[in-house]
């Protein structure tokens, strides 16, 4: 297996990078980062803080949610609190908070412009769990139907 780190603040250079497991250097295609390395390994957090890497298979779980609601035909904009969701002419948003009581977790809660309601609030877990998967889905179609009902009503 092969793992991949971005550089955020140097390039590939003696020193600039764990030794052990190193396979090689690519260049980044998306001009995020200075360059790619690859491991044949997995490196420890405080490698990455050491050498100040991002683990590019490491996905938050903000991104985690926009990708299974557009593989589920939804449009979805990320930005750095929120998520702003569309749907057959409609939206919705979503604020995005760290969980405060479990670490790599964040709580999502999904609203209508109907400031009557509460929303509709979910953990998203590391890993996204399939009946999370669900329940996400689930809060966020309720959500919609809360703002079809508001907007058609208000017509």
């Amino acid at each position: 297996m092969e793992y991949r780190y971005g550089m955020r603040l140097r390039g590939f250079s003696p020193g600039c990078q764990p030794k052990e497991g190193l396979l090689h250097r690519e260049d980044d295609t998306t001009g995020r980062y200075h360059d790619i390395i690859v491991y044949d390994r997995k490196l420890t957090d405080q490698e990455l803080s050491d050498y100040e890497l991002d683990d590019l298979e490491y996905k938050s779980d903000a991104q985690r949610v926009k990708e299974l609601l557009e593989r589920n035909g939804y449009n979805v904009h990320m930005g750095v609190k929120y998520l702003i969701i569309s749907h057959e002419g409609y939206s919705i948003g979503a604020d995005l908070q760290p969980d405060p009581d479990e670490d790599n977790r964040t709580d999502c809660l999904f609203f209508s412009s109907n400031k009557n309601t509460d929303g509709f609030l979910t953990n998203f877990a590391e890993g996204c769990p399939e009946d999370e998967e669900e329940y996400i889905l689930d809060a966020v179609e309720e959500a919609f139907l809360e703002e079809r009902r508001y907007r058609d009503g208000r017509k």
